[in-house]
């Protein structure tokens, strides 16, 4: 984990929502992520890895 300048700007929005979000990493050196999706409670509700895919 990385943290200071030497951590990658992470955009998650909207916040809070109860369907859909956008996950922006704007980092071009990260090629893969892991998401885990915690609610209010505590619980972890999702998670889930994958490839970043540049747009």
């Amino acid at each position: 984990m990385l943290n200071g300048e030497d951590a990658p700007s992470v955009l998650v929005y909207p916040n809070p929502t109860s369907d859909k979000l956008k996950i922006s990493v704007k980092d071009e050196k990260i090629k893969s992520i892991n998401v885990s999706i915690i609610n209010a409670e505590g619980k972890e509700v999702l998670k889930s890895e994958g490839k970043i895919i540049l747009i």
